[in-house]
């Protein structure tokens, strides 16, 4: 996963984007969030999204648009990194299905991660997503003097 520099080329400290409100579930001394214990739902794939990358997406419900934090400034998506960033949260919850150490509980699993990289479960996580606590903004919270 690439990392965003939060401080631009120029030196000058800069504020990191508000992060989501909501703190992900993290396992015991990985530092990666726990997506196994999330609903397997198109809401609960919009909480891992949000669990991931929640400090680096918004939804502007006005401009009906999702922004990504490029490092300095939220910048309306125009390239589809969302689209990639909600495939990637499944594969990385797909990846974790390894840990299930039930059996049946592991393939149940890891058939639901595979129905959810459909393009019709995507759009739905990202439906769900921009509901999510932390993340739905609005046009009047951004300074429009550069």
């Amino acid at each position: 996963m690439t990392t965003v520099s939060e401080n631009p080329p120029n030196g000058k400290k800069r504020k990191p984007p508000r992060p989501a409100k909501k703190s992900p579930k993290l396992r015991a001394g990985s530092g990666v969030p726990d997506l196994l214990c999330y609903p397997h739902t198109g809401t609960g794939n919009a909480e891992r999204l949000v669990a991931i990358f929640g400090d680096r997406i918004r939804y502007c419900v006005e401009w009906k648009t999702w922004l990504i934090w490029d490092g300095t400034r939220w910048k309306p998506d125009r390239s589809r990194e969302i689209q990639r960033l909600a495939k990637y949260t499944i594969r990385m919850f797909y990846a974790m299905t390894a840990r299930i150490t039930s059996p049946s509980q592991q393939k149940e699993t890891q058939s639901y991660a595979r129905l959810s990289e459909s393009a019709k479960s995507i759009r739905a996580m990202l439906a769900c997503a921009e509901s999510e606590k932390g993340i739905t903004v609005s046009a009047g919270e951004f300074d429009r003097d550069p």
